[in-house]
């Protein structure tokens, strides 16, 4: 195990003008902090300024996607569609579909799917998945934001501006391990959190080293 400090640099991240949003509006869902949500929902708007967004209703099925317009950071009609959904049914996250053309997906769930033998699927795009609700499935929602190259949000652990800020900048975050000795690596996160990386392995010998690349927000520095 080891948690050890890093320096972190981050900058702002060229702004998407296709966005998807995944809203979880089965039973369980009634139970998030929706006020926590439509805060960051704002301040992520704001910042894309103009863009096309996609929301997909998720209960035991997913409903047909609706398009709305995002214009000078202003989603009124987007929002009043989120205030008057009702929670109902069942939690089938795997009824649902990305489109090709959106360019990231903020996924609004407790994680918690409970209907259909599908699973979430695979990501071509970032998938950032923002946790509200005190019981989620926490480890599954993180894993699925961290394998597409997006960012995990627990809103209950952090304030509007510090999750907002995961999704409009890029940071340092972890390119790749190498280990001697050592097997199983995983890490908490491939992105340091609060200026500390931690990982865990096990090892296979009285001692191991583990090499960590990180990388820059930017196309040409590595560290």
């Amino acid at each position: 195990y080891a948690d050890v400090p890093v320096t972190v640099l981050e900058q702002p991240r060229p702004r998407p003008r296709i966005v998807g949003i995944v809203w979880d509006a089965s039973g369980s869902g009634a139970t998030r902090d929706h006020v926590r949500e439509m805060a960051l929902l704002d301040a992520y708007l704001r910042w894309l300024g103009e863009a096309d967004i996609r929301l997909s209703v998720v209960r035991d099925a997913a409903e047909p996607v609706r398009r709305f317009r995002v214009a000078q950071g202003q989603w009124t009609t987007l929002r009043a569609a989120l205030e008057t959904l009702p929670y109902d049914g069942g939690t089938a996250l795997g009824s649902f579909v990305p489109e090709r053309e959106v360019e990231e997906y903020l996924l609004f769930s407790d994680g918690l799917s409970n209907f259909g033998a599908r699973t979430f699927p695979r990501m071509t795009q970032p998938l950032h998945a923002i946790s509200s609700a005190v019981r989620s499935d926490h480890d599954s929602l993180r894993d699925q934001a961290h394998a597409s190259g997006g960012r995990y949000v627990d809103l209950i652990a952090e304030d509007t501006a510090s999750a907002a800020r995961k999704l409009v900048f890029q940071s340092t975050r972890v390119g790749g391990l190498r280990a001697t000795g050592v097997t199983d690596l995983v890490l908490a996160s491939p992105h340091p959190e609060h200026g500390r990386l931690v990982l865990a392995g096990r090892l296979t010998a009285a001692a191991g080293m583990v090499s960590v690349a990180l990388e820059r927000p930017t196309r040409d520095d590595a560290l």
